[in-house]
């Protein structure tokens, strides 16, 4: 009773005794647990300075601590007594964290204490109240991925269309397909063409083709009979527009479209062989069989090396007026591989 007061027990260090704490040489209390005793250990020393035991003894209500054993470290009117005597010393700094979350330099503490207030606030755990920012993170990475799912889709169908137009180019194995009663031919280069006069302006053909028309019209002019070049070679993409176009314009079927015009990549005038011929009518249409230009390219076509290409009785339409160049055996490779 009235006698000095015991040290309180404290966590983190076993085996000092009932206080966890040790008197050291020149009346220092050192503790070797928790950051708060080391706190203590590191900046509160009991001087053996009379004067301040007495005025300290004076202060308090009874007889202090003595100097061996010190403030007690658990109780906060003695801790903070010390504080006070020593210039406000605190305890060590936490190490500042980045959190992913927040975007913010924090300590664990600071964190803690947040989530803590936060949880209260919306009555939930702290887990639960970071919950809504790890949504919204989430819903972000969500909306990358479909964004790049949607591009790297639309990356592959221009792909897909671009491999389809090189096939319809290069044919090669894939000459022998057919479709709609068309065989697929390759589409020739811009240096593999040479310009004729035409109907409609200048038509191109291969030069073997060119020269062949020329020395046919000369031919049939020296009979009487005037022989033009309407159409001459023509792109996978001007056949497109000329199949698809006038086939919604007609609101005919593909196969209907077919029987008077080859699906794009099917074309023989892809070819540059191929070419349509009209008289002084320029007319495309069966009544052309009756013109004195058919009758004369029935009699002497072929010794120029022409053929017509859709006969009656075929699967495409009768087409008296296109005729294709069978002169070459890169021609007769065309019309007739595999």
């Amino acid at each position: 009773m009235g006698g000095p007061a015991a040290p309180g027990r404290r966590r983190g260090c076993p085996g000092r005794g009932s206080s966890g704490l040790r008197p050291a040489r020149g009346g220092r209390v050192v503790c070797r647990g928790t950051w708060r005793d080391r706190a203590w250990r590191d900046r509160v020393e009991v001087e053996e300075d009379p004067a301040a035991e007495g005025a300290e003894g004076a202060g308090g209500a009874g007889p202090g601590p003595g100097p061996e054993e010190g403030p007690s470290p658990s109780s906060n009117g003695n801790r903070r007594r010390a504080n006070g005597a020593l210039g406000g010393a605190e305890p060590p700094q936490v190490p500042l964290e980045w959190d992913p979350v927040t975007g913010k330099l924090s300590s664990w503490r600071a964190r803690s204490r947040s989530d803590r207030l936060e949880a209260e606030a919306l009555g939930m755990g702290p887990v639960a109240a970071r919950l809504p920012q790890r949504l919204a993170a989430l819903a972000v990475a969500v909306g990358v991925a479909i964004v790049g799912t949607k591009l790297a889709g639309a990356g592959l169908r221009r792909g897909r269309v671009a491999a389809a137009r090189r096939v319809a180019q290069r044919g090669g194995a894939e000459g022998a397909a057919t479709l709609l009663g068309h065989k697929r031919h390759r589409e020739a280069g811009p240096a593999d063409l040479v310009c004729i006069e035409g109907v409609h302006g200048v038509e191109y053909l291969r030069p073997g083709a060119a020269a062949a028309f020329k020395a046919m019209q000369k031919a049939a002019r020296r009979d009487g009979v005037r022989l033009h070049c309407i159409s001459g070679f023509r792109s996978v993409k001007d056949q497109e527009g000329l199949y698809f176009g006038i086939k919604a314009e007609r609101v005919q079927s593909a196969a209907e479209r077919a029987r008077v015009s080859a699906p794009p990549g099917y074309s023989e005038h892809h070819t540059g062989y191929a070419l349509d011929i009209t008289d002084d009518s320029f007319l495309l249409d069966q009544s052309f069989e009756h013109s004195e230009a058919f009758a004369w390219l029935q009699r002497n076509a072929r010794a120029y090396n022409f053929e017509m290409s859709f006969p009656r009785g075929g699967a495409v339409s009768y087409e008296p007026w296109h005729w294709r160049y069978e002169g070459e055996s890169a021609a007769i490779e065309q019309f007739y591989g595999r």
